[in-house]
């Protein structure tokens, strides 16, 4: 799970 935290990171600063 700690993976899926840093994917899920970096698409909300693509996001931005």
């Amino acid at each position: 799970m700690q993976n899926e935290d840093h994917s899920f990171e970096a698409v909300f600063v693509l996001a931005s």
